[in-house]
């Protein structure tokens, strides 16, 4: 695991936003995390891409932070979606319900 902290940056490009992520996503990464969101919904109601690519790994604390924020995010946001995962985040989401949520 890397010791760089976790960060979160907001893009925008073509009509979609892209939330791109590097760095552990860990509770040590909610604010980071949290203000990139604050971000999106300033921002209104476009598609929005999760961007996993720099993320090498998401413990239970990251889930469920993230997890919260997407489903706050769903009500007033269009659609969502992961890209970059690598097998074993992907395996995660899959087994946590993620894909019910959003596409990857």
């Amino acid at each position: 695991m890397s010791k760089d902290p976790f960060k979160a940056v907001l893009t925008e490009a073509g009509g979609r936003l892209a939330l791109k992520m590097s760095g552990e996503l860990t509770l040590e990464g909610e604010d980071a995390l949290m203000a990139a969101f604050q971000g999106v919904t300033l921002t209104g109601r476009p598609p929005l891409v999760l961007d996993f690519a720099a993320v090498p790994y998401v413990n239970s604390a990251g889930i469920t932070v993230l997890l919260g924020l997407i489903q706050g995010l769903r009500d007033k946001s269009g659609e969502i979606s992961f890209t970059g995962l690598n097998k074993h985040i992907e395996k995660v989401f899959k087994m946590t319900g993620f894909s019910n949520l959003v596409k990857f």
